[in-house]
């Protein structure tokens, strides 16, 4: 009788441990999972973006133009892919479930580099994680164009537009001149004829 409630007892508190366990470790599952995110970057050769990453997911990285070289300052800590097939697209991510720390570089086929910095937390943060990255053109480079073609463009307007004022002037010029010639032309003929009539009554 003493052995049957032995057993019971040690079963009820073989359940709980074992019901509290698993608690505790869907707990900490979901702590580790972060928050998906989608960025949207302007290229910058003068900053250096975060690139937040998380073991067992990998980050995608899109650029407006083809990517030339890839760089990582420890290929043992994160692994970096990137394909002729997909020329605008990298792939990163975590080696190791320890908490990490490096840097990437890529260069475009412009001759633009991006610098960023990878950040990995590990399995025990809660962070954010960066699922995609979308890059940009620079919106200056852009507003620069712009602006460079309109004012080329209205230049030129301003230019022809003075040319044509100025062969006006020349054609107005030259036609008044021979106006002129004309009407001394005219004058002297009628001298002449006056002349001739003059003699043919003499």
């Amino acid at each position: 009788m003493y052995s049957i409630r032995m057993i019971g007892l040690i079963s009820v508190l073989v359940g709980a441990i074992l019901s509290q366990a698993q608690q505790l470790t869907t707990v900490t599952t979901t702590s580790g999972d972060g928050k998906p995110t989608v960025s949207d970057l302007s290229i910058s050769s003068h900053s250096v973006t975060d690139l937040r990453l998380r073991p067992l997911f990998t980050t995608t990285i899109r650029l407006p133009e083809a990517v030339t070289s890839v760089a990582v300052g420890a290929p043992t800590l994160f692994e970096v892919e990137h394909s002729d097939q997909e020329p605008r697209l990298v792939f990163v991510k975590p080696s190791t479930r320890e908490s990490a720390t490096s840097n990437m570089v890529i260069a475009l086929q412009s001759g633009q580099e991006i610098s960023m910095r990878l950040l990995s937390d590990g399995n025990g943060g809660d962070a954010p994680v960066d699922f995609v990255v979308n890059y940009r053109p620079p919106q200056s480079f852009l507003i620069g164009s712009s602006d460079a073609v309109a004012h080329s463009v209205e230049t030129r307007g301003m230019r022809s537009q003075r040319q044509f004022l100025s062969l006006i002037k020349r054609l107005r010029h030259r036609l008044r001149s021979q106006l002129r010639i004309g009407s001394a032309a005219e004058q002297k003929m009628k001298r002449i004829q006056m002349v001739v009539r003059l003699g043919n009554r003499c």
